[in-house]
């Protein structure tokens, strides 16, 4: 993120306060670097080094505006504003882990606070927006609908404010229309289940939030609610959300220790819905290669 010293270029879609949890701290030289395994799926295999996070999940001036001959307004001024609410996120999902590992709270028909579902919330819908095909999706909605009237950058810049303002300049209260409230909404009336694994088996990915419609492609972006998410938020921890209903009734706000089969379900989903690459802090192991190919649909 922006330091406010020197330009930032390469801008982060996956934040780094989230992959460092699925990072090992090591040695490189003559100074520490957050190292990550990583799983290429093009070619189903698995790079032979541990690599540093800020070399992963980046476009170069992905949330800049510019104006019409090219240069930049007000430049890093949206990423800046992400890494201030990256700190405030890192803070919360870090509580949550230390709380998690409390085994007295898996007895608690209340586990996560209203603020810590209300950030949890807003993270998620962040990372949805600032996803590079969601911005691109939204630009070329804009040049469709506006075919000769938009300058050059113009379609870009409405798509970035459009997705990320409520980031941007801090102003939640936004019209509930807003593509922000859009998203936020999916998970009102969602149960917030916090399942943690004994082992580190959990892997994330560079489309890190599962998303399931079951008549809908998960890969493709989608503007209706979610019947199923997803999120893995440490290599033991993840977010496991369901709509509410009468059989979730007891579990709408829990803490839980996941048997074999939901924790086989985590690793597929993410998996699944991986757009090229996995992540891991450890090697892939054979079993969880299979798994990958299942659920990649390549053939053993």
């Amino acid at each position: 993120m922006a330091d406010g010293s020197k330009p930032t270029t390469d801008e982060h879609f996956i934040p780094r306060m989230h992959l460092r949890r699925f990072s090992e701290r090591k040695q490189k030289k003559s100074r520490s670097k957050d190292l990550i395994w990583a799983y290429n799926l093009a070619e189903m295999k698995q790079l032979p080094q541990q690599i540093p996070i800020e070399d992963i999940c980046f476009e170069e001036h992905l949330y800049e505006f510019k104006d019409s001959d090219g240069n930049f307004i007000d430049r890093n001024r949206v990423e800046k504003a992400l890494s201030n609410y990256e700190k405030v996120f890192s803070i919360t999902i870090d509580q949550i882990i230390r709380n998690a590992m409390n085994d007295k709270n898996l007895h608690t028909r209340c586990f996560l606070s209203s603020k810590e579902k209300a950030l949890l919330t807003a993270f998620m819908t962040l990372q949805i927006l600032r996803y590079p095909f969601a911005l691109s999706n939204a630009e070329e909605l804009l040049n469709d609908m506006f075919p000769s009237q938009l300058k050059a950058n113009e379609a870009r810049n409405i798509a970035v404010w459009s997705c990320l303002d409520a980031f941007i300049d801090g102003k939640f209260d936004v019209e509930r229309n807003s593509i922000f409230w859009r998203i936020a909404n999916w998970f009102e009336d969602m149960a917030f289940i916090i399942g943690r694994s004994k082992e580190p088996v959990f892997f994330t990915a560079d489309r890190p939030i599962f998303l399931f419609h079951s008549e809908r492609d998960t890969i493709d972006f989608s503007m209706d609610r979610p019947e199923k998410v997803i999120f893995p938020l440490s290599p033991t921890m993840v977010l496991y959300m369901i709509p509410n209903s009468e059989e979730t009734r007891r579990k709408r706000n829990v803490l839980m220790d996941l048997p074999d089969e939901f924790i086989r379900e985590v690793q597929w989903s993410i998996a699944q819905c991986a757009k090229d690459w996995i992540y891991s802090r450890y090697p892939i192991t054979e079993e969880q290669l299979q798994l990958i190919k299942d659920a990649r649909r390549i053939d053993k």
